[in-house]
């Protein structure tokens, strides 16, 4: 990527970069086109602290990737309450009755007991 001394100097301006020598061996490598080793060389800096440099001043000058959105899950349904306290009821009668004996008893428990299972699934 080459840069002109305006854009090299606006993108300095833009970073906390302090160090001349990085400053310097940045130009070399955006305005002037030499490698990044050459230039960390000609300037006496680290070739790592060049290469960050570099990036620094580049990484809003680069197109960035587009993130796919992370799919928006659907809300839990919440039960209808009334359905809720119909299942409430039930349980209830169901337990109410567990005291009983005979065939009467027997049915409405059966019937109580299935109403609410089918009402919860």
């Amino acid at each position: 990527m080459t840069l002109t001394p305006a854009q090299f100097t606006s993108a300095v301006a833009r970073t906390r970069m302090q160090s001349e020598a990085t400053i310097q061996a940045c130009r070399l490598v955006l305005v002037e086109g030499l490698t990044i080793y050459a230039a960390a060389k000609k300037t006496g800096r680290a070739q790592s602290v060049v290469n960050r440099a570099v990036a620094r001043l580049t990484a809003d000058r680069k197109p960035k990737a587009a993130t796919p959105a992370a799919p928006i899950a659907p809300a839990p349904e919440e039960p209808d309450a009334r359905l809720t306290n119909c299942i409430a009821a039930l349980r209830k009668v169901e337990k109410m009755l567990a005291e009983f004996e005979g065939e009467p008893a027997d049915s409405i428990r059966r019937v109580a007991k299935q109403a609410a299972d089918e009402a919860e699934a």
